[in-house]
């Protein structure tokens, strides 16, 4: 299983998840799974953080429950769910380590090492400006690009048409609906 923690001794409590990678664009917010067990007749409150706190600039971490309560001393443990806050301007494209960590106030620490992944995807053209004369057609062409292995379907529209008096259907593109390349993308946009 993924991010699991191997310890020693049999009165103690471990984390591990199933996802130890998660994925977001800027903006969003990065759920983990956490499960926290425990072993023997360990009964301590543990204190849950990330480290460092929070993993990166823009973000937030926020885990519920927090602490994890095992001090009647029975059950097997719990699952905490780990929400990291991305922002859609500070967040920068990247992937940033950080830890789940533990601390029940007696010298027990244990971190569980998890990652935050910052991707989006970016459209650039280097078509120079160009005028449309009515009843002509002009193309552009446009480059979409995958940032730090964004995976996501992007899908072309063109906006603010109305407004230029153009009717929507006169813009086409030569491919949509479709996962940008890592090295770019070439779409052919015709008006």
């Amino acid at each position: 299983e993924a991010g699991v923690e191997v310890i020693n001794g049999t009165n103690d409590y471990f984390f591990s998840t199933g996802a130890a990678l998660v994925a977001v664009r800027p903006g969003q917010t990065a759920n983990y799974s956490v499960d926290i067990a425990r072993f023997g007749t360990y009964n301590k409150s543990v204190a849950l953080s990330c480290s460092p706190n929070p993993p990166t600039t823009g973000t937030g971490c926020g885990i519920v429950p927090n602490p994890a309560d095992f001090t009647s001393g029975t059950g097997p443990g719990t699952t905490a769910s780990l929400n990291v806050t991305t922002n859609s301007v500070t967040t920068l494209v990247g992937d940033y380590a950080f830890n789940f960590h533990g601390d029940d106030g007696n010298a027990d620490l244990k971190d569980l090492a998890l990652t935050l992944r910052v991707n989006d995807f970016s459209i650039n053209s280097a078509t120079a400006l160009q005028t449309i004369e009515q009843g002509s057609s002009k193309t552009y062409t446009v480059t979409v690009t995958s940032l730090n292995s964004y995976g996501g379907t992007v899908t072309l529209s063109c906006a603010n048409f109305s407004s230029a008096g153009f009717s929507p259907a006169s813009c086409a593109f030569s491919q949509n609906n479709f996962v940008p390349a890592g090295a770019g993308t070439s779409v052919t946009v015709t008006l």
